[in-house]
């Protein structure tokens, strides 16, 4: 959040303390341009990876500048940036009442380098003379990447004879599904495919992280728009499931309506009698015909196709309740938007870390782990466009999509252009170690949380699973007492392990004793700095760094019925419904300390403690030992 006002070169303003929420003051030692026809102050910040230069700009009135002066102005500068200030360029179609000549120098300039101008709907310039009138002279010239949002608000609060000006630059995932889905009705997936081969380029560049950002939006919205071009909606006259009207229905249909409004133009009780008796009719001859309908489709029913299941299951279906949540004054939220924002607000307190650890040494270890020099490394092996669609194949078709509303079913529909674009994308996602911030966007449906991801970001994850789990398995890096998630490892395995070590101490009339534990919140609390540490001792440098980023700025936003909430920063857990969480977890967890009197038999986040031994107190002795060294929190072999 930033405000910008006139200003002279050179004077500082103090900025006013806000208490809401930490602030950031950012201090210019000079200003970058001082010219006689253009003052102007920069800073240069990072957004999602790409450098924006933010300019305070002020044009003075009584000089004049060319379209050539604005245009060198705009070259010096970044490739995006954001121009704001009073340059005193007034034109009608940025809302001024009237016109200089600065406006036609400065209006060719934005439109030869393709330029967008933010303006505001009232006026910004307030004089104090009666004789001039109020008008928009505080506009905004910006050249922002496509995955930034920006909006321009006046404040209305006026210092001088300027307001204040508030121009927010989002620079969240966008959220913006405009239609619930991409299959609608009847689709004409060979125009689908001519659409996407129209639009998509080749020849575009994949060199940095904003370019990925950039293709991957692109390519999203060339899908949709496809998808939603390609949809034809059924004739709904020749739909032959809707009850038809007999002739001899419609008649006292008809007389009922000239009934009713008789009686309502002369209001005499015998027209009421009259209406009321033809309504009582026409009831009893619509129930007759439902009744009929009705067996007739009962009669109709038979064992073939299913139809006679499929007809059982419709009738006990129960339409499900609406959940409406209480908030934190004790009232009840009272709209779809409401309970999205507040379950959101939830969530949010979920997915942070625990309390920070007090053994500073310990958490600096850790960072200067993070932040070490990593060694040399081979570039890993590209994907080639059959190994993408061998893996799309591999996904069910009827899993619900994420915010980007593609399935697996549009994605096997993809001509063999936008496969190689989606290579290209993916080759370049491995060659930086990048994962997109639009592929870390988390839909999270209430009440028996449901998180739902992009397609493409699963099937980034599945290839590269499949890269590091001959890693992981040849390294033996998930030890053999964890059977959640691992292949041949079922959860009646880990319960026979365990049922057969009790069996053996009873056989030895020893005690066997145990202690079980659920961890609470396992997969949402673990802690991001923990997980890359351990990952960058077993991954090669490349993968490590991938998880690396595929961990980082992640988001995630709450959905009750068509109601969307805000966007809300995952601080830690590994993402839900991530193809690639459960390893990560087990990763994580794997040095969990042992000893060696007592057995463990893992199962996800569920652990079982035990041991055998002929004296109780002993027992107990070698369990409490155990449970202190996780108390502790001492990795396995240290």
């Amino acid at each position: 959040m930033c405000s910008m006002q006139r200003r002279p070169p050179g004077q500082l303003q103090r900025l006013p303390n806000l208490q809401a929420n930490p602030t950031t003051a950012i201090i210019i030692k000079k200003t970058s341009i001082n010219e006689d026809f253009l003052q102007a102050a920069a800073i240069n910040i990072k957004l999602n990876h790409v450098p924006i230069t933010i300019v305070a700009s002020y044009c003075p009135p009584k000089h004049k500048i060319t379209q050539t002066q604005f245009e060198n102005f705009f070259n010096d500068l970044n490739q995006y940036f954001i121009i704001g200030g009073d340059l005193n360029a007034k034109h009608q179609s940025w809302g001024c009442h009237a016109t200089n000549p600065k406006r036609q120098a400065l209006l060719k300039a934005v439109n030869n380098k393709q330029l967008s101008i933010l303006t505001l709907p009232n006026p910004s310039y307030w004089p104090s003379s009666p004789r001039k009138r109020p008008d928009i002279l505080d506009i905004s010239i910006v050249k922002i990447p496509p995955n930034l949002s920006d909006s321009v608000k006046n404040l209305l609060d006026p210092c001088s004879d300027h307001s204040l000006i508030l121009l927010c630059i989002d620079a969240s995932p966008h959220l913006k599904p405009s239609n619930p889905s991409l299959i609608n009705e009847i689709m004409n997936w060979e125009q689908f495919r001519d659409i996407i081969n129209q639009k998509i380029k080749l020849n575009i560049r994949l060199k940095f992280p904003n370019d990925i950002d950039d293709a991957v939006l692109n390519l999203t919205q060339i899908i949709q728009s496809a998808a939603w071009n390609s949809t034809t909606q059924p004739n709904k006259n020749n739909n032959h499931n809707h009850l038809s009207i007999p002739a001899h229905v419609r008649e006292p249909i008809i007389q009922k309506r000239c009934a009713r409004a008789r009686w309502q133009r002369s209001k005499l009780p015998s027209d009421k009698s009259n209406y009321n008796k033809l309504t009582s009719s026409l009831k009893r001859i619509l129930q007759q015909l439902r009744n009929e309908s009705y067996n007739n489709w009962i009669s109709s029913l038979t064992t073939k196709d299913n139809f006679l299941w499929k007809a059982t299951r419709n009738c006990l279906k129960q339409k499900p309740t609406q959940t409406t949540l209480k908030k934190h004054d004790g009232t009840w939220c009272k709209s779809n938007k409401e309970n999205a924002e507040l379950f959101c607000s939830y969530l949010s307190e979920v997915f942070k870390p625990h309390e920070p650890i007090s053994n500073s040494t310990f958490t600096e270890s850790i960072e200067n782990s993070l932040t070490s020099a990593l060694p040399l490394y081979l570039a890993p092996k590209s994907f080639s466009p059959a190994e993408v669609l061998h893996f799309i194949n591999t996904f069910p078709l009827k899993k619900t999509p994420g915010i980007d509303l593609i399935t697996a079913e549009v994605a096997r529909q993809l001509p063999k252009t936008a496969l190689i674009h989606l290579t290209h994308i993916l080759n370049s996602i491995l060659r930086l170690s990048y994962f997109p911030i639009q592929w870390k966007i988390s839909l999270i449906i209430l009440i028996r949380p449901i998180s739902l991801l992009p397609f493409f970001a699963k099937l980034c994850e599945k290839m590269i699973l499949k890269r590091i789990s001959k890693i992981i398995n040849d390294n033996q890096i998930i030890p053999h007492t964890q059977f959640g998630f691992q292949n041949k490892h079922s959860t009646i395995h880990q319960i026979h392990r365990l049922t057969d070590s009790i069996a053996y101490s009873l056989e030895n009339k020893s005690y066997c004793s145990a202690i079980l534990l659920d961890v609470a919140q396992a997969f949402d609390r673990v802690w991001h700095p923990g997980l890359p540490h351990k990952l960058k001792k077993i991954l090669p440098p490349s993968y490590y760094l991938f998880f690396k980023s595929y961990l980082e700025d992640r988001f995630f936003a709450t959905k009750v019925g068509s109601e969307l909430s805000n966007l809300a920063p995952i601080l830690a857990g590994v993402p839900q419904g991530a193809i690639s969480s459960p390893i990560l977890f087990n990763i994580y967890t794997a040095d969990q300390p042992t000893t060696s009197h007592t057995s463990v038999a893992d199962f996800a986040d569920d652990k079982v403690i035990y041991t055998s031994e002929k004296n109780p107190h002993l027992a107990r002795q070698h369990l409490q030992n155990h449970l202190n060294l996780l108390a502790a929190g001492i990795p396995n072999g240290k």
